[in-house]
């Protein structure tokens, strides 16, 4: 199993409300290539108007945290490890995907998804304001 791991803990300098102007992140989808990336097999299936946040033990904020995982030959699956408000292992976040069928995102190979993931880190890093 190939897996990646992708963590966002970012610092709180900017306190922002929990509702997002779409049209913000319309056009962060798009002006990061976030909408069509290379090699995707299948959009995500998770709300980005809307993700969790959770306090870290070093005071930051967590709102992005994903691995990709390989479950089948030519699929990587771009996965949330913070589910809800809570930080869950891998095998916990392999688990939810397999019960929810949630994920970021299927890709054609790890590459394609550690790029996308890296890519959808910073487009929520800068949606969030952290």
């Amino acid at each position: 199993m190939n897996k990646a791991l992708l963590s966002g803990n970012f610092g709180t300098n900017t306190t922002r409300g929990d509702s997002y102007d779409q049209s913000l992140l319309k056009d962060l989808l798009i002006n990061r290539n976030i909408a069509s990336p290379k090699g995707q097999i299948e959009t995500g299936n998770i709300d980005l108007y809307s993700r969790p946040q959770t306090k870290n033990l070093d005071n930051s904020t967590s709102t992005v945290r994903s691995m990709s995982f390989s479950p089948q030959k030519g699929v990587e699956v771009v996965i949330p490890t913070l589910i809800g408000k809570k930080i869950v292992s891998d095998e916990e976040a392999i688990k939810h995907y397999f019960k929810t069928g949630e994920h970021l995102g299927k890709f054609k190979t790890p590459q394609s998804a550690i790029d996308y993931a890296q890519a959808l880190h910073e487009q929520q890093q800068q949606l969030y304001g952290l």
